[in-house]
């Protein structure tokens, strides 16, 4: 059942009043003062006057309004009652007001709508020199052309300028808050087991806080943001990635990511299933592995790791691990791990068997590649932006220089005496194959002193099944030089005669023709790059507005085990 009571309700307020303007200015006038007369009916105890925007203020009949801008004015009074209940329809009279002897005229001001916090009014009035401003209701004060004021807030404002003498000119605008920026997304390398600094980097007026989107999965931050560090998990090596975004207090930015590349430590080469060290090749620096024990196809020698006549590790703190390692006559190796150990070549250091396989849980893993369709042809000479793109072809003796950041092709061919520089650190992921061909070059630009081998960072996924048993993923051929951080796990990476390569390269198998050298190179002192530069802003660590009661995202030693 339905029980229904009526209540006594007022919801006006006490008794309705009325308010009628009895005496106004005329609809146009020179004069910048004006007088209302105004009544209101028996109930009316009090009145509130207001003029244009302003907030609404006691008053009572007659009202006098003075130093007036020229320009369209609105006059509003509501009569009220005695319980202070106002008028629902008010009277009120617009007029405007034009005083032309030392009239001031706007010629620069900001637009009715905007997001900057930055306005600027220029004016001018005719045979008058000296002037006085004055923003939102403040004294007027001396001023001169062009007026600028910053930091405003969002809003409402008005800017009134007068000559002396004079009437003022008035101007209303309006700021609307703008979403904060954030730069382009970072890319950043670090070594495994190390640690990298990261700045978030987002721009505002108002000041910012960040909030993590998506942390880390390989790895943790530290800090309170904008400056964080990054520490991969202790073992890790391969892409990981974070997402943040900016907020201003009133809206959040676009989110913007964070690559990172964790760099494999201690080795020059590692391969999943085989290694192939051909006549007087040689392993300038750095640690040579084969991950697992192989069924076949075998490089040579049907063992995992083979090193002919005369080929040679040159760093006595170097090591070769395999399960099967051959040394041929004249060959020199350091420091080996192995379950079998032949040949007759030279065999320095520690023995260590047996050996435990594989050696880690698995090769560093590619992150997700997203090539464009439009491919590029480089004759001569020409600069790229990061991007998505089709297939690389550069041509013969053409010079391509990378200005730094996160790439992404369909492919890359490097033709003979070609150069690929790179400007910046920067990152590339290639869909398919990479073939460089005679005495051509890819690695740092000249003169770029923030970049070398640690900082270029190469992800092939392809393979060409041209390769017969060992498709080919990365070829470098006779006299050609590559310097990068290069993981290709799907096939070999090959270093013909007299190929020179500098850094760390992980593939399936790899293969150095006579003469080729490899070298790992030494940690770099570039801790890492931003794919787009962009300054800092100094802020705070971000909360979720949208959470109740908000939430405060912390980046501190405490949540590690968390990861926020």
């Amino acid at each position: 059942s339905t029980i229904s009571e009526t209540l006594d309700t007022d919801l006006v307020g006490g008794a309705a009043v009325d308010t009628t303007l009895t005496e106004t200015p005329a609809s146009t006038t020179n004069s910048t003062s004006a007088s209302f007369r105004f009544t209101g009916n028996a109930d009316a105890v009090a009145f509130e006057c207001r003029l244009d925007d302003a907030a609404a203020v006691p008053c009572a009949s007659p009202w006098m309004l003075t130093d007036l801008s020229n320009g369209s004015h609105t006059f509003t009074v509501a009569a009220l009652n005695s319980q202070g209940t106002p008028d629902l329809t008010p009277a009120s009279y617009s007029w405007t007001v034009n005083v032309t002897t030392l009239a001031t005229t706007l010629t620069a001001q900001p637009a009715a709508e905007t997001t900057n916090r930055t306005a600027s009014f220029s004016f001018s009035a005719s045979g008058a020199s000296d002037f006085a401003c004055s923003l939102d209701g403040s004294s007027y004060s001396a001023c001169a052309s062009p007026q600028r004021y910053e930091k405003l807030g969002n809003g409402h404002h008005t800017f009134l300028v007068r000559a002396t003498g004079g009437p003022a000119a008035r101007y209303v605008w309006h700021i609307t808050n703008a979403a904060p920026t954030v730069a382009g997304d970072q890319g950043l390398m670090v070594g495994e087991n190390g640690a990298v600094n990261v700045t978030l980097q987002g721009a505002d007026d108002e000041p910012l806080r960040y909030q993590i989107v998506e942390p880390p999965q390989h790895g943790f931050l530290l800090g309170l943001a904008p400056a964080l560090t990054y520490v991969p998990n202790t073992g890790y090596a391969g892409p990981d990635s974070f997402i943040y975004r900016a907020w201003d207090g009133q809206a959040y930015s676009s989110s913007a990511t964070v690559h990172l590349t964790v760099r494999l430590a201690k080795y020059a080469v590692f391969a999943e299933a085989g290694v192939a060290f051909e006549q007087n090749s040689a392993v300038v620096r750095g640690d040579v592995g084969v991950n697992t024990t192989s069924s076949g196809p075998f490089l040579r020698n049907n063992v995992e790791a083979s090193f002919s006549q005369n080929a040679q590790m040159q760093d006595p703190n170097s090591r070769v691990l395999a399960d099967s390692i051959v040394v041929e006559n004249k060959a020199l190796i350091y420091n080996p791990s192995y379950n079998e150990l032949t040949g007759k070549g030279t065999v320095n250091g520690t023995r260590t068997t047996p050996l435990v396989l594989p050696l880690r849980a698995g090769s560093p893993a590619l992150p997700a590649i997203a090539a464009g369709t439009q491919a590029v042809t480089v004759n001569g000479n020409q600069t790229l932006a990061a991007g998505s793109y089709g297939a690389l072809t550069v041509g013969n003796n053409a010079t391509l220089v990378l200005s730094g950041g996160l790439y992404q092709f369909a492919g890359w061919n490097v033709s003979q005496g070609a150069k690929i520089h790179f400007a910046a650190p920067s990152e590339v992921r290639i869909a398919g194959v990479v073939a460089m061909s005679q005495n051509a070059f890819v690695g740092p630009a000249p003169g770029a002193t923030a970049v070398d081998a640690n900082q270029i960072v190469l992800y092939v996924a392809g393979a060409s099944s041209q390769g017969g048993n060992f498709p080919a993923a990365v070829s470098v051929a006779q006299n050609a030089a590559l310097n990068a951080y290069v993981v290709a796990p799907n096939g070999l990476i090959t270093l013909q005669q007299n190929a020179n390569a500098t850094g760390i390269f992980i593939g399936k198998w790899f293969l150095a023709a006579q003469n080729a050298k490899v070298a790992r190179p030494a940690e770099s002192a570039v801790a890492g790059a931003d794919i787009e530069n962009a300054g800092p802003e100094s802020a705070e660590i971000a909360p979720d507005p949208a959470a109740t009661p908000p939430l405060t995202v912390t980046l501190a030693p405490a949540d590690i085990t968390s990861r926020l």
